[in-house]
């Protein structure tokens, strides 16, 4: 059977919509890097402890639950890599960048992501040594995470209503995507117009040749 990719209103999320978060979680073991990809309560359990040393925010961990959470609403055998995507894209995002690059990340993931910080505010010390993203993404590859995202039904190409935008190999929040996709078109709107100065006998064009001349005086 093939999946049907009903998101009209199923996935309809934006990041800052209010969401409730929990700051009181339990401190996590040490975590295996080799299984931390193997199921999804492992990859929450990752994130789970890396919010709680400052690695990443409540709400990124939050972002990746609500992913969870609707993924089994909709009974979706939801891959665990695109948990751990769908937070690291909201941390991105934290940090005032648009999208996560897969093959960016990929190609070195803790220094893309600035993790582990250099001054972690978090709310329990850090008693062992915690995998980076850096150690759980090393054997992935960009194709893997691409067919992942692309069997999740909270990604899409844009064209449906989800959380995530996969564009080429740039992962998306949706909103930022929007943005992206606003103001491109609004660069391309403005390139097409005729511009005034195309003809040098133009008043505008005459008046700006006047300006240079003043400013950049002819030797």
């Amino acid at each position: 059977m093939s999946k049907t990719r009903n998101t009209d209103n199923q996935f309809a999320f934006d990041l800052d919509d209010a969401v409730d978060i929990d700051t009181t979680a339990s401190a996590s073991p040490s975590l295996d890097s080799s299984l931390a990809l193997n199921q999804t309560e492992t990859v929450l359990e990752l994130l789970d402890s890396w919010q709680q040393a400052g690695w990443i925010r409540p709400l990124d961990v939050r972002f990746a639950r609500l992913i969870q959470d609707l993924s089994e609403e909709q009974r979706e055998a939801l891959q665990p890599l695109v948990l751990l995507l769908a937070a690291l894209t909201s941390h991105q995002v934290g940090r005032g960048h648009v999208c996560v690059d897969l093959a960016t990340l990929l190609a070195d993931a803790d220094s893309t992501l600035s993790l582990p910080p250099e001054e972690p505010i978090g709310i329990l010390p850090v008693q062992t040594r915690q995998p980076g993203p850096g150690d759980i993404l090393a054997r992935v590859s960009a194709d893997e995470c691409i067919s992942a995202l692309g069997r999740a039904l909270a990604v899409s190409d844009g064209s449906h209503t989800t959380p995530l935008v996969l564009n080429g190999t740039r992962l998306y929040l949706r909103r930022f995507w929007r943005y992206e996709q606003q103001i491109a078109a609004g660069i391309v709107q403005r390139l097409a117009q005729p511009s005034v100065l195309a003809d040098p006998s133009s008043p505008a064009a005459k008046t700006l040749s006047q300006a240079l001349d003043a400013l950049f005086k002819p030797q």
